[in-house]
């Protein structure tokens, strides 16, 4: 398609120079078309179908599964969290018991009887070698052994 366009040279006479040409018509018809030929676009697209899935497998999906399992984790650690704080809710009277025996709250009764280390100590450095201790208890300040012995 060729359109034809009418009218003098805008410059006029000739210079110097000489005589500039002046074109009188314009081409419209694309004389090179660069188009897409389907051998080199399908493995383009191929391509980057295949590079966008590994991009979303490495940075979208495995992501996501390792959240998934941190937050699963976290949970775990929550519930036993949960039971350990249930576990301990009886802990006052295991205070208690603590502070009776360290903390200067025993009785005077209960001062008033052989300490049970020293006797054991005792124990120890009177019997003999040959000698063991089956059984042993201390009730009140009254000890109590049954001790065998070895022989030959």
């Amino acid at each position: 398609m060729a359109i034809k366009i009418s009218g003098k040279s805008s410059r006029g006479k000739t210079g110097t120079r000489g005589r500039m040409p002046s074109k009188t018509s314009i081409n419209l018809v694309p004389v090179n078309e660069n188009r897409v030929r389907p051998a080199l676009a399908i493995p383009g697209v191929l391509i980057v179908i295949l590079l966008a899935s590994l991009f979303s497998k490495f940075a979208v999906y495995d992501r996501l599964t390792q959240m998934s399992r941190a937050e699963a984790e976290v949970a775990r650690l929550r519930s036993q969290l949960e039971q350990l704080t249930e576990s301990m809710g009886d802990y006052t009277d295991g205070e208690d018991t603590y502070a009776h025996y360290t903390i200067n709250g025993m009785s005077a009764e209960e001062l008033a009887l052989v300490d049970r280390v020293a006797v054991l100590d005792l124990v120890k450095s009177v019997l003999p070698l040959s000698q063991s201790a089956r059984n042993w208890s201390l009730t009140g300040n009254v000890l109590t052994i049954e001790m065998t012995e070895s022989s030959l």
